[in-house]
């Protein structure tokens, strides 16, 4: 990059959102590089229903399972069946056919 003024900050999102919240300079355009989550201990089931939760609130199940996958670094498939755990579970295993 050969910008007049070239930056570069490295952190986690919630570190380099308050850096500019909180007044951080900025000067012309910003490219912003997200990578995969940093390889954790294994995700507990409830952790993920927690998220489903919260997340089927606001977005289709499609959305919230490709969003708690990418959060949590599970496979897609592993977040999907959850999410069909909880649906059935809120129905009472009685949806229609």
């Amino acid at each position: 990059m050969t910008k007049l003024h070239e930056e570069i900050r490295r952190g986690d999102v919630t570190a380099l959102a308050d850096a500019y919240r909180n007044g951080a300079e900025t000067r012309g355009e910003f490219v912003v590089v997200i990578g995969p989550p940093a390889k954790s201990e294994p995700v507990e089931a409830a952790d993920i229903d927690g998220m489903l939760n919260h997340t089927l609130t606001t977005a289709s199940l499609k959305d919230a399972v490709e969003a708690v996958a990418a959060a949590t670094g599970q496979k897609r498939r592993v977040v999907y069946q959850r999410a069909l755990a909880l649906s059935k579970s809120k129905h009472g295993g009685n949806e229609a056919k």
